[in-house]
């Protein structure tokens, strides 16, 4: 039997939606394998042709971080930022050449459902293992602000395991994906899903995550929730009693808070840090690289050894001895490698980003891009595996879409 390559396009790229089951190896692995088949199907049709303009406008990230390193070049080390960021020039240069037939609004609906039915088997498998290891009694345990079940997830979990800042992203796209379904096709059962979403949401503890999950139902509530106004009271009044119950009662949760609210006036010192002035003490440093390299920045894959001299310069504190750390702001991570340039071009590819969901304007993709904004704010988001992978997918199935839309549309003006 012939291969047909494009017969095969649905059931690689619903693979692409199980990753949060995977290690970040094996990412890459099934981004070949679609690449492989995409050249395949290519050869096949005969069909070839340069990439769409709109496509190359999204490897815009790729392009600045090799252009950096490559006018920096003296030692090969200086290319693994780029092999880091092979996403933003694989997804897109891929993307553009599969069938549009493989992006109608069914088939997302399909694939994001792949991707929702996966994050509740991962949270279930969470909570199973911790009660399979640990007791109850366990379970309300705190030391040093941390709580025995998000340490549980964050050190010991061996399998599914993926940083809950980037878990609790994913879970935002799923629970406006179910909050869609719910206001639009009377789907109440995803209201199990919402609750086991913000349910491991708060016991993860991811403050940025935590209070956008809260926002984003509350706006769903106040402004999309179409009824009489008892309705939406009663929705809202529920909704608060279940927040308060879990803000409460959730172990760890006061702990995180205090920490927060004392801890950012007081740098690190000795054995004395935490989550919150660490950021505080990386962020200082990041102001100062900013100002020091402020136009040609200070190359890729010297930003790490950069902030680990300031923070020994600062801070008479151990805490960066085991670790190096990245600057916490994907967008200072631009900035204070590449420069000013690299910065605005990046700057460039958000606002090519964002007129592909504006054009849209899908409640569940607005939640996406506006909490990946977010969380790039306190993260690397995109300069990690998950991160990338996960907005350069549903970035690129949206994409899709609005081109398989705009072609619809003429031909039937036509």
């Amino acid at each position: 039997m012939k291969y047909n390559a494009e017969n095969i396009f649905p059931y690689l790229i619903s693979i692409l939606f199980l990753f949060p089951l995977f290690k970040e190896n094996i990412l890459s692995i099934m981004v070949i394998l679609l690449a492989v088949n995409t050249i395949i199907f290519l050869k096949q049709k005969n069909s070839f042709k340069l990439p769409q303009k709109e496509y190359l406008l999204l490897t815009i990230p790729f392009w600045i971080i090799f252009v950096v390193s490559l006018i920096r070049f003296d030692s090969f080390n200086e290319l693994k930022p780029v092999i880091s960021s092979l996403f933003f020039l694989i997804f897109p240069l891929i993307f553009n050449y599969i069938p549009l037939k493989n992006f109608t609004s069914e088939k997302i609906h399909k694939y994001l459902s792949i991707l929702k039915n996966v994050c509740l088997l991962i949270i279930l498998y969470y909570i199973f293992l911790f009660f399979y290891t640990y007791t109850i009694y366990d379970f309300f345990i705190v030391s040093n602000n941390i709580s025995k079940f998000r340490d549980f997830v964050y050190n010991e979990i061996t399998i599914f395991k993926i940083h809950p800042n980037y878990f609790t992203t994913i879970l935002i796209l799923c629970t406006a994906f179910s909050l869609n379904l719910i206001k639009n096709e009377k789907k109440w059962i995803e209201l199990i899903y919402v609750f086991f979403f913000v349910l491991i949401t708060f016991l993860l503890i991811t403050k940025i995550n935590l209070a956008f999950i809260i926002c984003l139902i509350l706006y769903f509530i106040l402004f999309h929730i179409k009824g009489f106004l008892i309705q939406k009271v009663l929705f809202l009044a529920f909704f608060l009693g279940v927040i308060s119950f879990l803000v409460k009662n959730t172990p760890g949760l006061d702990e995180r808070i205090y920490e927060f609210t004392t801890s950012l006036t007081k740098p690190p010192k000795d054995h004395s840090y935490n989550s919150t002035n660490i950021r505080v003490a990386l962020y200082n440093c990041d102001y100062d690289l900013l100002v020091e390299n402020f136009w040609f920045g200070t190359g890729f894959e010297n930003i790490k050894d950069e902030i680990e001299k300031c923070l020994s310069s600062k801070y008479a504190s151990s805490f960066y001895t085991n670790h190096q750390y990245l600057s916490h702001n994907y967008y200072l991570y631009i900035f204070i490698s590449g420069g000013i340039f690299s910065f605005l071009f990046f700057l460039f590819y958000l606002y090519s980003s964002f007129k592909i969901i504006f054009k849209l304007n899908l409640f569940t993709l607005n939640a996406f891009f506006v909490n990946i904004l977010c969380i790039c704010m306190v993260e690397d988001y995109l300069y990690r595996a998950y991160g990338l992978f996960f907005f350069n997918l549903i970035l690129l199935i949206y994409c899709k879409n609005k081109q398989l839309l705009n072609r619809d549309y003429k031909e039937g003006e036509s």
